[in-house]
C-alpha cells in the first residue's frame, strides 16, 4: 500500500484537538492613576472651551455694532413701498386674503372693489399701487416716471386711513 502524504498511517497515534482556552477580554488597565489623569484633562478643555465660547458671545453681543441701531431709510422710495404693502394689507383685510395676489390691473379692473370704495378712490389707489410697482420692481425708470413720489405721499396715507377706517 502506497500512503499519500498528509493522511494518518495506522500506526500513528491520533492526536484530540484541545479547544482554545477561554477569552478573557481585553487586559485591565493599570491602576496607576492614568484613567484619573485622562477624565481630568478632558474635563478641563471642556470648561476652558465653554469659558471661551461664552466669551465670545458677550462679547459679540456686548459690542458697540450690535447695540448700535440701523439707520432707517425715509427716502421717499422707501415710504412709497410701505404704503403699497399697507394699501395691499388693507385690501386683503377687508376683502379677503386672496385679493394679495392679485396684480395692480386686475384690481383696477374690479367692479366689485370700485362699487365697495368708489371709483375715485379707487383711481387713486391703483396709482398708488402702480408708483409702488414701478418703485419695487424698476427703480431706474421710476424715477422719470413717477417724478418725486413725496408730493403724493401724503394724500396716498390720507387715503389709506379713509380706506383703514370705514371697514
Amino acid at each position: 500500500m502506497i500512503q499519500l502524504p498528509g493522511q494518518p498511517t495506522d500506526s500513528a497515534p491520533i492526536e484530540s484537538l484541545a479547544p482554545p482556552r477561554p477569552n478573557l477580554g481585553p487586559e485591565p488597565m493599570d491602576s496607576d492613576g492614568s484613567l484619573a489623569q485622562l477624565v481630568i484633562i478632558l474635563l478641563g478643555g471642556l470648561i476652558i472651551f465653554a469659558a471661551l465660547a461664552g466669551l465670545r458671545w458677550w462679547r459679540s453681543s456686548h459690542s458697540i455694532a450690535a447695540t448700535a441701531k440701523p439707520p432707517i431709510d425715509d427716502s421717499p422710495e422707501t415710504r412709497l413701498l410701505a404704503l403699497r404693502e399697507r394699501a395691499r394689507t388693507i385690501l386683503a383685510a377687508r376683502f379677503g386674503p386672496a385679493l394679495r395676489a392679485r396684480t395692480t390691473e386686475e384690481l383696477a379692473d374690479d367692479a366689485r372693489l370700485a362699487e365697495a370704495i368708489g371709483e375715485d378712490d379707487l383711481a387713486r389707489l391703483t396709482e398708488l399701487l402702480r408708483a409702488g410697482d414701478r418703485a419695487l420692481f424698476d427703480r431706474d425708470s421710476a424715477a422719470e416716471t413717477n417724478g418725486d413720489p413725496s408730493a403724493n405721499l401724503a394724500a396716498w396715507s390720507a387715503l389709506l386711513d379713509s380706506l383703514a377706517r370705514s371697514r
